[in-house]
């Protein structure tokens, strides 16, 4: 009967990690004397959209780019689709998607050929005709012969999302997805992030708009001077 009952218990335990698609353990990170991050933890569920909220220097894209095996934490352990991102970084790296503050665009590259590269570039080598599925998920269709100096801000910022979604990510990063963008160009960013997370995928963003993480966040972490 004993043995039944810690099966059970054991089980349970198993179900509850597999809920959690991202943990963060007493994470701390400095530059110099200058702490970023000071003992942070949290756990995002699969299918959230877990936001970090916060000013700018809190800490944020800190965090953001350990979870994405672009930096290193000093302390603390991450656990990202149930592997350690010190040591499966390059695995963790091929089911996620990343958009960075600063999505870098090839200036003499067309809005589609910067697709094609950046397939080719994720090993996932779409089809133009899948390539301008994703541009219409964006609304940027229209845009798919334009070079990227003649796009607005906003139009620049669904091409980069665009970009970090060419590999189907099972969790999709988003650093200030909507930073110095109009209002208009913000909404329209906000619905393309809802319809995205209604495929099932989880999102983690970073945001110092209260208003932001209302609209889209399910889950929700204030961040300042590198304290969760």
């Amino acid at each position: 009967m004993k043995e039944v009952e810690n099966k059970k218990i054991n089980k349970q335990f198993r179900s509850e990690a597999e809920e959690f698609v991202i943990q963060v353990q007493n994470v701390s990170k400095s530059y110099g004397d200058v702490k970023a991050l000071v003992d942070v933890s949290f756990s995002v569920k699969k299918g959230d959209i877990f936001g970090l909220l916060g000013p700018n220097g809190a800490g944020k894209t800190t965090i953001l780019s350990i979870i994405e095996c672009l930096r290193k934490q000093e302390a603390g352990s991450i656990s990202v689709l149930g592997m350690d991102t010190r040591k499966n970084a390059n695995l963790i790296q091929k089911k996620i998607g990343v958009q960075l503050q600063n999505t870098s665009l090839i200036p003499d590259l067309r809005v589609i050929e910067q697709m094609q590269l950046y397939s080719k570039l994720y090993g996932k080598k779409k089809n133009k005709k899948e390539l301008l599925q994703l541009l219409e998920e964006v609304g940027l269709t229209e845009k798919a012969n334009t070079l990227p100096r003649k796009l607005s801000g906003g139009q620049k910022q669904r091409l980069a999302l665009a970009i970090a979604i060419i590999n189907d990510p099972e969790i999709l990063f988003l650093d200030e997805p909507t930073v110095g963008l109009d209002p208009q160009s913000r909404h329209k960013l906000w619905d393309i992030i809802l319809d995205f997370h209604k495929k099932g995928r989880t999102i983690v963003l970073t945001t110092h708009y209260i208003e932001e993480a209302e609209n889209l966040c399910n889950q929700v972490g204030i961040i300042d001077h590198g304290k969760l």
